[in-house]
């Protein structure tokens, strides 16, 4: 899933903000999934356009396994239960479309550059608590014109709709947005962090879930649409 991690991270520690409301609850989840993969990606769009990728492999899966191997495209309906009662208490769907449009027009990977494939992302996520709140948050890279690829920018814009007649003080909807900042910078200041064990706000133990997560989404993909349920 390559980058999928991370926003399945994001969705689970949004799922596990549950835990807030009933401390003493344990959570069943289940998903169902499908997912395409790259030999899929042939057929996805016109020969005289996928030619001109040095990674066209129209012989791909010949003879091999080799279809299951590189980026995979994955899309999953997830349903949340307090599993004493059976009650539902978050459904949602995480999608993750890894083959997106990119800026990439080298034969050979560029050096020193921390965007190797020129991937032009967009990343949109949307919470709901019930009817009284809502967040969405939609966030794209911006490229340069100049080959700075390491440079990509991003653009945020976080939009939100409250119940604002319970919710005393709130608008219905405010926006705001956030521009000029860099997805390399970011990095470097965590994995600093990390190294100098200055890091308090993500915690191996509190991935658990995630990885308990990114377990079952793969044995999902291999029987796509059943359900699959365990404890998050």
């Amino acid at each position: 899933m390559h980058g999928g991690y991370h926003y399945i991270d994001l969705a689970v520690q949004f799922l596990v903000l549950n835990k807030l409301i009933f401390p003493d609850s344990v959570f069943s989840l289940t998903i169902s999934s499908y997912a395409a993969y790259p030999a899929d990606q042939n057929d996805r769009i016109p020969k005289k356009f996928s030619e001109n990728f040095a990674d066209n492999c129209p012989d791909w899966p010949s003879g091999s396994n080799f279809s299951k191997y590189g980026e995979t495209d994955l899309v999953t309906t997830f349903c949340l239960r307090k599993k004493d009662t059976g009650k539902v208490i978050t459904i949602g769907t995480i999608s993750l479309e890894q083959t997106t449009p990119s800026i990439r027009a080298w034969k050979n990977l560029p050096l020193l550059v921390y965007n190797k494939n020129g991937r032009v992302s967009s990343v949109e996520i949307e919470a709901q608590l019930s009817t009284l709140h809502s967040v969405n948050v939609q966030c794209f890279d911006v490229p340069s014109c100049d080959n700075q690829l390491d440079k990509i920018s991003a653009f945020a814009r976080i939009s939100k709709r409250t119940n604002a007649s319970l919710l005393r003080g709130k608008k219905y909807n405010t926006e705001e947005v956030h521009g000029g900042f860099f997805h390399s910078d970011s990095n470097r200041q965590l994995i600093s962090a990390w190294l100098m064990n200055e890091e308090y706000r993500s915690q191996l133990a509190d991935h658990i879930p995630t990885m308990r997560m990114v377990q079952y989404l793969a044995m999902s993909i291999k029987k796509p649409g059943y359900p699959i349920t365990f404890d998050l």
